[in-house]
């Protein structure tokens, strides 16, 4: 990241995936979700930024997105 607050970086996709199943009992709903983000581990950059150090540039930071990642959620109906 320079003074300007501009950087350049390869091009990247990102590939999310998500399923629900859902059923039902005598008593409830039943809902089953599985998201996965960022599915083929590719490595990024999210964010960046510049600080200044009291001399008018103080240099430039960038962060990488997450990595792969899975979430489970379970919800009932009563």
């Amino acid at each position: 990241v320079d003074q300007a607050e501009s950087v350049a970086t390869d091009t990247y996709s990102v590939v999310d995936i998500g399923a629900r199943y859902r059923f039902q009992t005598d008593n409830a709903k039943w809902t089953v979700r599985l998201n996965v983000e960022n599915v083929l581990d590719e490595r990024y950059y999210e964010t960046g930024e510049t600080y200044d150090l009291g001399t008018g540039w103080g240099g430039g930071a960038m962060a990488y997105g997450a990595p792969v990642a899975a979430t489970l959620s379970l919800q009932v109906e009563f």
